[in-house]
C-alpha cells in the first residue's frame, strides 16, 4: 500500500515554482524579515541562515502567496542544522502552521490550501537553533 501511495503522489505533475528566490543565490530578496527578539536571519554563502535562541527569540523569514483554495500543493527544501531545529510552516499568518508544518531532514510536505492567501514561514524551533535553508520550492500538484 505504501509503495502504491508513493507512486500516486510522485507520478502526478506539478505546476511552476511559486516561491520567490528559494535558491538564495545572491541575497534574501522576496523574503520578509519576521524575526522576533534577538533572532537573526541572514544570507550566508548562497543560503538563508536562521539563528534563534528560544520561542521568544526566533529567526523567521516569510512570504505571502496567493493559492487556489482546495488545491493540493507540495513544498520542498534543503535543510542543515548546526544546532537545534527549524521548520517551514504554511498557514494564515507568520509562524502559523494551520495548513502544514514540515521539519527534519526529509524536507518535503503536501497540504491542501484552505484559503487563497497563505504565509510560508521558515523559522527556528522554539528551543532555538542555528540552521540553513536552501532550494525552497512550492508547486501546485496538477
Amino acid at each position: 500500500m505504501r509503495a502504491a501511495l508513493r507512486t500516486v503522489l510522485f507520478s502526478r505533475g506539478f505546476g511552476p515554482d511559486l516561491i520567490t528566490n528559494g535558491t538564495f543565490d545572491a541575497d534574501l530578496t522576496g523574503w520578509t524579515d519576521s524575526d522576533t527578539g534577538t533572532g537573526e536571519s541572514t544570507w550566508s554563502a548562497g543560503a538563508m541562515r536562521l539563528v534563534g535562541v528560544d520561542a521568544s527569540n526566533r529567526a523567521r523569514r516569510s512570504q505571502v502567496k496567493t493559492l487556489v483554495s482546495g488545491r493540493t500543493y507540495r513544498i520542498t527544501f534543503d535543510y542543515v542544522a548546526s544546532s537545534g531545529a527549524a521548520s517551514i510552516a504554511v498557514g494564515t499568518a507568520v509562524g502559523s502552521a494551520s495548513m502544514v508544518s514540515i521539519s527534519g531532514p526529509l524536507g518535503i510536505g503536501f497540504f491542501v490550501a484552505s484559503q487563497t492567501s497563505v504565509t510560508i514561514t521558515a523559522m527556528t524551533g522554539s528551543g532555538g537553533g542555528d540552521v540553513t535553508f536552501d532550494n525552497i520550492t512550492l508547486k501546485e500538484q496538477l
